[in-house]
């Protein structure tokens, strides 16, 4: 999300890329497509997984385009329900 979601005047990539790069060094995982609760539970990752924390990054909302107007209306984003 910070290197697609944010512009590069902004937060240039090569900061976000640095930054993930230290904390890769200082140990820490990044587990990326992980649907928590269908593809492995916060339970399994501490215990059968041995992790000693879990973060949630949940990213974007998926818009949500409304039937009853046009397609000139503002989209809303609001979280997928599972």
């Amino acid at each position: 999300m910070l290197i697609y979601g944010i512009p590069e005047f902004r937060l240039p990539k090569a900061i976000v890329r640095q930054e993930i790069d230290n904390l890769r060094q200082l140990g820490i995982c990044f587990e990326t497509n992980v649907v928590i609760g269908k593809t492995i539970t916060i339970d399994e990752l501490l215990g059968e997984e041995g992790y000693h924390a879990v973060f949630v990054a949940t990213g974007a909302g998926l818009p949500s385009f409304s039937a009853s107007r046009a397609n000139t209306s503002p989209v809303s984003i609001r979280p997928t329900s599972s």
